[in-house]
């Protein structure tokens, strides 16, 4: 089973490609650009440990270039894209609002072309809780209503919401959102949980169970690890 996953020197990621190539039946292809938003130096380390797996490579590369991307896509011809690149924060977006619709906005159609081309089975990208904005209430639903996000961050990342909907409806892309607030939201088709659930089954043949780790009515401040992108809470990286 061969897997893309975009954002792999990041946290979660990284944590998402270690999980998948350590289990010796996925084959997985890290992208990132490693830029630096955030130490280079910790996001090389990070690669540096997953590339002592086996079933792992990795192509440094800007997926907001089409081009590039989409080569990739194409030579690579994955059962599975995990996008969980972007230019995250909320205050950086206040200072450089232009990073944000290169990566946020460009990065994720140039990804939604590369999978209408070359169909993979599902893609699972991730959302973020800064889509609620204004009129939120904790703990977050996953229905609630997010037609105002306050932050340009938020307003890119509910745009990338709206562009994998449309996407579906016209190219009928099957696609997850995943990493609202700690929660995954299964947006459609109404399989899509069961299809990751099998891409989990696949991995590891044994399905993983669903463990949540302190207050969930703090589930913001909650980092999440789709282990396998699977809609699974890794304990681990939870704050006590």
């Amino acid at each position: 089973m061969k897997v893309l996953v975009t954002g792999a020197a990041g946290f979660i990621g990284y944590h998402v490609a270690r999980r998948l190539a350590g289990t010796n039946r996925c084959d997985v292809l890290g992208v990132d650009n490693l830029n630096d938003y955030y130490s280079v130096e910790l996001k090389r380390a990070r690669l540096a440990e997953l590339a002592q797996l086996e079933g792992f490579r990795f192509v440094q590369a800007d997926f907001a270039d089409a081009a590039a991307f989409g080569g990739i896509h194409a030579n690579y011809r994955p059962d599975y894209v995990i996008h969980l690149g972007a230019q995250a924060g909320v205050r950086y977006s206040m200072e450089n609002p232009a990073a944000y619709v290169h990566s946020n906005l460009a990065g994720f159609l140039s990804v939604l072309e590369a999978c209408r081309k070359l169909p993979p089975k599902h893609l699972v990208f991730a959302s973020s809780s800064s889509v609620y904005g204004a009129g939120a209430t904790v703990p977050f639903h996953e229905d609630a209503n997010t037609d105002r996000p306050i932050s340009f961050y938020g307003a890119t990342k509910k745009s990338n919401e709206l562009m994998a909907h449309s996407y579906a409806h016209l190219h009928g892309l099957k696609r997850l959102v995943a990493g609202r607030a700690g929660l995954l939201v299964v947006v459609d088709p109404a399989d899509a949980r069961a299809a990751v659930q099998q891409l989990v089954t696949a991995a590891d043949r044994t399905p993983l169970p669903t463990t949540v780790k302190g207050d969930t009515r703090r589930a913001n401040g909650a980092i999440v690890v789709l282990a396998a992108a699977a809609a699974m809470y890794d304990q681990r990286l939870w704050s006590a």
